[in-house]
């Protein structure tokens, strides 16, 4: 009398365990790949952190390099200024 019903209770019980056990091998899967990114995105972090320190002395060594060609032009100017009245000088006191 309760023989079909257990038996067909026995099937809906073993196809449940068998998606329950493909639902299982999918999370593993999704843990995995999880933790690939995961991975991958301390990477990239890291990188992003390198790059930006590296920006940053690039930048600094940009502004050291203009100010340094600032004053070299300057003191080539107040020179140039120096040396064409010294000419004038000279020009005048040979004459």
């Amino acid at each position: 009398m309760f023989t079909p019903q257990i038996l067909k209770f026995e099937t809906k019980l073993t196809v449940l365990d068998q998606k329950l056990t493909g639902l299982h091998e999918v999370m593993h899967a999704m843990a995995k790949k999880l933790d690939q990114l995961t991975r991958v995105f301390r990477n990239n972090a890291e990188w992003q952190k390198k790059s930006w320190s590296q920006f940053e002395a690039c930048a600094k060594g940009f502004r050291q390099v203009r100010d340094a060609c600032e004053c070299l032009r300057e003191e080539l100017s107040s020179a140039a200024g120096t040396m064409i009245s010294n000419s004038w000088d000279e020009l005048d006191g040979g004459c």
